[in-house]
């Protein structure tokens, strides 16, 4: 059965939440045997891909339409709601400081 708290434990291991609450989601995780096995999961994942995978520099071309993008997007988000705007720069620092994986099929 998966525990209510499946989705925050995804953004913890994202690093899309605070300080405050990374700290609740790491206690909980201690103790519900549902989401230590899910964080246990993702960390798995993340190591076996990058040691599987090949890793490719994306374009330039799709490296500047991605930052266009993001750019518009956190336009968008910065005349409403800033709820996104911080995960969202962070996944842009993120991605465009790394050479990126290509799946070639």
């Amino acid at each position: 059965m998966q525990c209510a708290e499946s989705l925050r434990v995804q953004a913890y291991f994202d690093n899309e939440v605070d300080a405050v609450t990374a700290a609740e989601i790491e206690r909980h995780a201690e103790h519900c045997a549902a989401c230590g096995t899910l964080l246990r999961d993702l960390e798995l994942t993340r190591a076996t891909i990058r040691r599987d995978l090949p890793h490719h520099r994306a374009p330039p071309a799709l490296r500047a339409r991605i930052a266009r993008e993001l750019d518009a997007e956190m336009a968008v988000v910065a005349r409403g709601s800033r709820t996104w705007r911080r995960p969202v720069e962070r996944a842009w620092s993120f991605w465009a400081s790394r050479p990126q994986p290509l799946h070639s099929g």
